[in-house]
């Protein structure tokens, strides 16, 4: 589901003609980032998960750090975004 949206993401950001309201450059590369880091994690987890289960558990807490980084950095993105445009 993650590359399902991730592939999306991507084809409304080069082709913003198809969604309602365009994503500026920086909010539409925040989030192709924060979805290519989950789906990159998930297809690692997925060959761990034959040699070590609890290793590919494991390997999910990496998300953890990643995605409150980026999350708090797509905030901040949307915030100045919004600011810039009132």
């Amino acid at each position: 589901m993650g590359a399902t949206q991730l592939a999306l993401t991507l084809v409304l950001w080069k082709r913003p003609w198809l969604g309602s309201a365009g994503l500026p450059d920086p909010i539409a590369r925040e989030d192709v980032l924060d979805l290519a880091v989950t789906v990159l994690v998930f297809a690692v987890a997925i060959p761990l998960t034959f040699v070590s289960p609890t290793g590919a558990k494991l390997w999910w807490a990496v998300l953890i750090p990643v995605r409150t980084a980026t999350g708090r950095r797509g905030k901040r993105l949307r915030e100045a975004a919004q600011r810039f445009s009132a």
